[in-house]
C-alpha cells in the first residue's frame, strides 16, 4: 500500500449454510481507498465431498481482490493462499458436521 493513501475501516457479514445450518460472522477489516483505477485478481477453488447414499456436497470459495499492476504476483499469491485456507476450513466444518450425523 502506498503511503499516503488512507486506510478506512470497513464491516464485513459473513453468511454461510452448512447441511441447514446457517452461521453468520460480522467482522471489521481494514482496506484500503485506491488512488487510480485498480486491477483486480480472482482465485477459485472447488471441491466435492461424497456423502454417501448417492449425495454429495460442492464447496466453492472465490476471492476478488483489488490491486495496483506492480501488486499482482504478490496479491495472487495471497489471494491463493486464503482460498486454501478457507477451503480447507469449509471441508473440515461439512466433514465434522456429517460425522454428528
Amino acid at each position: 500500500m502506498l503511503a499516503d493513501q488512507k486506510a478506512v475501516e470497513a464491516s464485513m457479514l459473513v453468511k454461510q449454510t452448512v447441511l441447514g445450518q446457517e452461521t453468520s460472522d460480522d467482522s471489521f477489516i481494514r482496506v484500503h481507498k485506491f488512488l487510480t483505477e485498480p486491477a483486480y485478481v480472482s482465485i477459485s477453488g472447488g471441491r466435492t465431498l461424497n456423502t454417501g447414499n448417492y449425495e454429495s456436497v460442492k464447496i466453492s470459495v472465490t476471492l476478488t481482490l483489488p490491486c495496483y499492476l506492480e501488486e499482482i504476483d504478490r496479491v495472487i499469491s495471497e489471494a491463493t493462499e486464503k482460498v486454501d485456507n478457507e477451503m480447507e476450513e469449509r471441508v473440515q466444518t461439512i466433514l465434522s458436521a456429517l460425522h454428528r450425523k
